[in-house]
């Protein structure tokens, strides 16, 4: 499970912005929290982002992806003539300064903080703690300017062989975690399989969807169960394989080898899957109740959204892990938005404490009886354009508040000005 996670230096936001999980000591629906050792209340299931048009409320989403994919494959870019960095660029200062990222999690009941600043230049520091018994217990530290850079806790073994590898533009947990260690590919799993993201929408995210749901049998089925929930007329689903023809496939071949030579992998699942090319039709049945199968083209927005989300909410609540949605209303109507985060707030239907971090522009969402007070965080946009952080909870409310009617009026700040004609 997910406690904090902070972020400064990257894109909107110059200062650190820290988004807290965890939940207050506020009355309101205390059943839905997941229990922890490392909190007194508990932790929330649920949190959302509200705040005006390029306030910045994607960018704290998009700064945990960041991290996530640099942790999964920062090894395999380490040859890059650069490291991947994206600074706050509207001041003279932070282009030529690191951005740093901390993400404090729950794994196999041991809290663990792990976190790193990087620039294009490399990595900068980076370090992991554990507290098993509460108390900060030193893993690993990295500062890549000290005589000696790489400090390892008593408890960390073999630790000297790994650094002796990582290169500057590699994160150390990256290289370990590649290079087999236990605990670094223990806490490199929890990132690939415990956090998944929706965020940016492509063709390619359709593609891994159908290989998914191809692979996965009992997903499909669920799958198809919730859609006709939520009442999209779809029954049935179907994933139609088309090989390749044979003359083509030695050609393609070459082109991918030189593809290849080109970015440095050593891939092949790209040539696998171009072979194995997927057409996801879904059935929807007809007046004499027979099942008519449509392209998924032909699909209207509303049920390409949820259907592009529906297998990572299922994920998430199977494994207990948490989903990170960028505008969980888009194209969506406001009653499923409302049945998704009821979801996540029942421990019957969310017996593992998933959990399920959201941006929206939805005001129906703050209604009484959907979040709590601390499960609500507002972004804003200074006047030098960058990007601030902060929960309702650090604004005097009570709990009989109309919030969606304080919102809108601005009370709480977080909305567009809008300027006369």
């Amino acid at each position: 499970m997910l406690l904090r996670f902070c972020v400064s230096n990257f894109k909107s936001i110059r200062n650190e912005a820290e988004l807290s999980f965890i939940a207050t000591a506020l009355k309101e629906d205390p059943d839905q929290l997941i229990p922890t050792r490392y909190s007194k209340y508990g932790v929330l299931p649920v949190v959302s982002l509200y705040g005006a048009n390029a306030s910045g409320k994607s960018n704290i989403l998009v700064a945990l992806e960041f991290m996530h994919l640099m942790v999964l494959s920062s090894f395999k870019h380490a040859e890059d003539s650069e490291m991947p960095h994206r600074p706050f660029l509207l001041d003279n200062e932070s282009e030529s300064l690191p951005s740093s990222f901390i993400l404090d999690f729950v794994l196999e009941d041991i809290r663990y903080q792990y976190g790193v600043t990087q620039s294009k230049h490399g990595v900068h520091d980076e370090w992991l703690y554990a507290f098993p018994k509460l108390i900060k217990q030193v893993l690993f530290t990295r500062r890549t300017n000290d005589s000696k850079p790489f400090n390892f806790g008593r408890s960390f073994i073999g630790g000297k062989q790994i650094q002796t590898i990582t290169p500057q533009k590699a994160l150390f947990l990256s290289v370990g975690s590649a290079s087999g260690h236990d605990l670094l590919v223990k806490i490199s799993t929890f990132f690939k399989n415990n956090i998944s993201f929706c965020i940016t929408e492509n063709k390619s995210s359709y593609q891994k969807t159908q290989k998914l749901l191809d692979e996965d049998k009992a997903l499909a089925r669920d799958v198809v169960l919730y859609l006709g929930m939520a009442d999209v007329g779809i029954t049935d689903l179907r994933i139609k394989k088309t090989e390749m023809s044979e003359h083509m496939k030695p050609e393609l071949a070459n082109f991918f080898s030189e593809i290849k030579k080109i970015v440095a992998t050593k891939s092949n699942t790209d040539l696998v899957d171009f072979e194995k090319r997927r057409t996801l039709e879904l059935g929807h049945v007809t007046k004499d109740g027979t099942i008519k199968y449509l392209n998924f083209s032909d699909e209207s927005l509303g049920t390409k959204h949820l259907f592009k989300i529906l297998p990572s909410i299922l994920l998430a609540l199977r494994h207990g892990g948490a989903l990170i949605l960028d505008e969980i209303t888009t194209s969506l109507h406001t009653l499923l938005a409302r049945k998704l985060v009821s979801v996540f707030q029942n421990k019957e239907l969310n017996p593992h404490g998933a959990q399920l971090v959201f941006s929206t522009h939805d005001t129906n969402l703050l209604a009484p009886g959907i979040l709590r007070r601390d499960q609500i965080w507002f972004t804003e946009k200074s006047s030098s354009g960058d990007t601030s952080l902060f929960p309702l909870t650090d604004i005097k409310t009570k709990n009989t508040d109309n919030i969606e009617k304080g919102y809108v009026q601005g009370r709480f700040g977080a909305i567009p000005f809008i300027g006369s004609a």
